[in-house]
């Protein structure tokens, strides 16, 4: 027998529920809930930060509609659901409210709740890494963001449809990694598919994370880089990706950040942009030579494909930036890539301390795709951003 009653953000039971709340799935109010942000008792931290829900112990009794959270995010007022069992003892599972939930949002942005009566404060585990991919935004004029810290990553489809020949509505992919001692931020431009873009984007987190580490590698940057490359096209070739007739083929860019060490460095293939952007002005490193090449292309080797590389001080930069050529395209986007940067540098800066990088990354892809909507004309628009905090 299963039995369910209403319970408050700390697990106390109120009342039983009746069958008009059952069926309905409105829950009446019954008791307010303690406007206190501390960690409600009997949650664990794993429970909390993972927001899964720990389900009662005579689940084959369970009505579908038993399963339902009801919840109220004014009250925090929840559902608890009481498995009997032959012994008559009895099993409570909490559900996570709306109101708890809530509470770690907060908590994700002031790193700590303030205890209300002497409890230890909750803590919210710091996001290490950000991916978008492509494939799963294609809403033309909708963008997509993800933040962490002074990281930030957004995508759109584009801000109108496409004019030429695609394989997939969306086939770029960006994405951030961070460490105790370095960042890492990578930007794939599929063609063809969005396959190698994405394989190209989880390998560079995946090599260049020893770089994120406190410890600098060992192994110097005008090394590592080709082999990042070199690596990364034999993976898109010798999987086959699926695609047009030449394959799933990318554009790649990437950087590190180093702040202890004062340094940077980037590396990039193809046409998607590298700026680096001071108080008083942006530059764009590893610009394209002229000849396209792709990742992945079957008849080239990898020292064939025009690979750019360097590093840089990092004293000064106030903000790097990697951008796909949704922002550059020729009769698609803007006449000064570097100008629209700067642009949403200044517009992101315009913001709270902790949006900033968040609004700036959000900012350009707005610049690309107002574009795209003066040409009547789109293209695929990713960006990354460090900002110095």
């Amino acid at each position: 027998m299963v039995h369910h009653f209403a319970v408050n953000e700390h697990g106390r039971r109120l009342r039983s529920l009746t069958r008009v709340e059952l069926e309905t799935g409105v829950l009446r109010i019954v008791e307010p809930a303690a406007q206190s942000f501390e960690q409600p008792a009997g949650l664990d931290r794993d429970r909390l930060e993972s927001g899964l829900v720990q389900q009662g112990t005579n689940q084959r009794e369970q009505r579908p509609r038993a399963r339902r959270q009801l919840s109220d995010l004014a009250t925090g007022i929840g559902i608890a659901q009481v498995a009997v069992q032959p012994d008559r003892r009895q099993k409570v599972s909490h559900l996570v409210t709306d109101r708890e939930n809530q509470c770690l949002r907060r908590a994700h942005r002031a790193r700590e709740c303030k205890p209300a009566s002497g409890r230890p404060p909750v803590y919210w585990k710091v996001m290490r890494k950000g991916v978008l991919r492509g494939r799963e935004h294609t809403g033309i004029g909708q963008i997509a963001c993800v933040a962490e810290g002074d990281l930030a990553v957004a995508i759109s489809r584009g801000g109108a449809a496409k004019r030429y020949a695609y394989s997939d509505p969306n086939e770029d992919a960006v994405g951030f990694d961070q460490g105790p001692g370095g960042r890492v931020l990578v930007l794939a431009d599929g063609h063809g598919g969005h396959q190698a873009s994405e394989l190209a984007v989880n390998e560079v987190l995946a090599l260049a994370a020893e770089w994120t580490r406190e410890r600098l590698p060992d192994e110097p940057w005008e090394h590592a880089a080709p082999r990042f490359i070199e690596h990364i096209h034999d993976e898109i070739r010798a999987g086959g990706v699926s695609g047009d007739s030449l394959g799933s083929r990318t554009t790649l860019a990437f950087a590190v950040v180093r702040p202890a060490e004062d340094l940077w460095c980037w590396a990039s293939v193809g046409d998607s942009h590298i700026f680096r952007s001071l108080s008083d002005e942006t530059r764009e490193f590893g610009q394209n030579p002229g000849k396209l090449l792709f990742l992945g292309i079957p008849m080239r080797e990898s020292d064939e494909l025009g690979l750019r590389f360097g590093h840089e001080p990092l004293a000064g930069v106030r903000c790097l930036t990697l951008a796909s050529d949704g922002i550059s395209e020729r009769g698609i986007g803007v006449e000064d890539p570097a100008g629209a940067v700067a642009d949403a540098l200044t517009r992101g800066c315009g913001h709270a301390a902790h949006l900033r990088p968040l609004e700036t990354a959000r900012a350009l892809t707005e610049i690309a795709l107002a574009s795209h909507r003066s040409h009547d004309a789109g293209d695929n628009i990713a960006c990354a951003v460090w900002l110095r905090p």
